[in-house]
């Protein structure tokens, strides 16, 4: 009968040792290489607002024509804001929060608070794939307004959170609060500004999402 032979305990812990040496190498260059979930987020966010948005502006029904409900000779966006009672419904200060709503997959909308001059505090609704929405009537972004007085009055700042309620919770603008010490540059909170004519910016001064934006293409985290 021949004698089964197993492995020497030196070279175990050789086999260990090599093993050691691999994962050193090899799990900083995985983790470094890892997409940036904030990044891919905030895009995917952005790009669902514009496509809403041209279809809202396109959408005679909720937002019908200038000349279908007295308003201004500007865009449908700024009739169907103005056009608060009479409209087709949904109607009111919280209309466009419920038209987004309604083409995103939410939980728990609640777009009662997205109110003209709203201090937005309260997160109107989250979609499934972890994003926190808020908005109000009115840009803040004042690099944003127009000089036509009823098109400033008439559009809509949205704030995003794309990680939920996870850390850092910080960006740049007027209705977040701005990210410090290690936080700088991880942003995950993002304002935009959705003009009457269906127009959307960043906020001017948010490098890290202009800088998202610019570079579709790049997912990788910041080192």
């Amino acid at each position: 009968m021949m004698n089964k032979k197993g492995f020497t305990l030196s070279e175990v812990m050789i086999t260990i040792g090599v093993l050691g040496v691999l994962a050193a190498l090899l799990v900083p260059a995985v983790v470094n290489n890892a997409p940036d979930n904030s990044k891919i987020m905030f895009k995917k966010a952005y790009y669902n607002i514009e496509r809403i948005t041209e279809d809202l502006i396109n959408d005679n029904v909720n937002y019908p024509a200038d000349e279908d409900c007295g308003g201004p000779p500007l865009n449908n966006m700024v009739c169907g804001f103005s056009n608060f009672a009479d409209g087709p419904a949904p109607a009111g200060t919280n209309k466009f929060c419920f038209l987004m709503a309604d083409k995103l997959n939410t939980v728990a909308a609640d777009c009662t608070t997205a109110m003209i001059n709203s201090d937005m505090n309260d997160w109107n609704f989250s979609t499934t794939d972890g994003i926190r929405w808020k908005m109000a009537i009115k840009p803040a972004l004042d690099e944003f307004e127009v000089t036509n007085t009823v098109a400033e009055q008439f559009g809509t700042t949205i704030i995003l959170d794309v990680n939920g309620d996870r850390r850092p919770n910080c960006g740049t603008g007027d209705f977040v609060d701005a990210c410090a010490g290690a936080d700088v540059g991880r942003n995950d909170q993002f304002e935009i500004g959705v003009r009457y004519d269906g127009k959307l910016q960043i906020e001017p001064d948010d490098a890290v999402g202009i800088d998202i934006l610019q570079n579709p293409t790049d997912n990788a985290k910041e080192q």
